[in-house]
């Protein structure tokens, strides 16, 4: 992957440090997960359109209808307002007034609030919150929307209860090995640029 804006440095430099420096999802009940979540609240997580969900690649229907996303103000550095560590998660949080994403079958313009990452330590905690066909990726990196429409008011999209106020932007981030002749040994390639990216920083 060739690195040419900020914010791809910045999300590859997050990505790779939330992965070394926090192995392990936070959890209050290790017994509670997505598949205990019908049976705890079902008035709100029993839905046909529940999230996490397991993308099937045989049953996926192409839509000659969907366009490309248009981003707005995603190459500009200025737009990160803060990093919050929400005990779940790694957020970050962005200048909305800034960036925006149409287009993709969106209903509209949508103001882009933050980003945030599911993980997992690669044995007793899963990592991406979402599957495609059984498989769970190392990380998951959510980009999350709130229609124009609200005039950049979160409470009142989520008191509205409308099922376009909302559009989250899914990447599914997979750790990518390669083998160094002179070192003997297996590494993963995003580390390596991690450390090359740490080194710039620091020196």
């Amino acid at each position: 992957m060739k690195v040419t804006h900020p914010l791809q440095m910045i999300v590859l430099l997050l990505t790779c440090l939330v992965a070394l420096l926090c192995p392990t999802v936070y959890s209050a009940d290790a017994s509670v997960d997505f598949t205990t979540w019908p049976k705890i609240a079902p008035q709100y997580c029993n839905g046909s359109k529940q999230s996490p969900i397991n993308i099937v690649t045989t049953s996926v229907q192409e839509n000659p209808n969907l366009t490309s996303f248009n981003f707005t103000g995603f190459n500009d550095n200025s737009t990160f307002v803060n990093i919050k560590n929400t005990g779940e998660s790694v957020q970050v949080n962005l200048d909305n007034e800034k960036m925006t994403v149409q287009g993709g079958g969106l209903p509209g313009l949508y103001d882009t609030l933050q980003f945030h990452l599911h993980w997992g330590n690669g044995s007793s905690s899963p990592g991406s919150e979402h599957t495609v066909d059984g498989k769970q990726y190392p990380m998951e990196l959510h980009i999350v929307n709130l229609h124009s429409k609200y005039n950049k008011n979160l409470s009142a999209a989520l008191d509205a209860k409308d099922s376009t106020a909302l559009a989250v932007l899914g990447f599914f981030i997979e750790v990518s090995v390669t083998f160094s002749i002179s070192r003997k040994k297996r590494k993963p390639k995003s580390i390596s640029m991690c450390t090359v990216h740490i080194q710039c920083i620091f020196i």
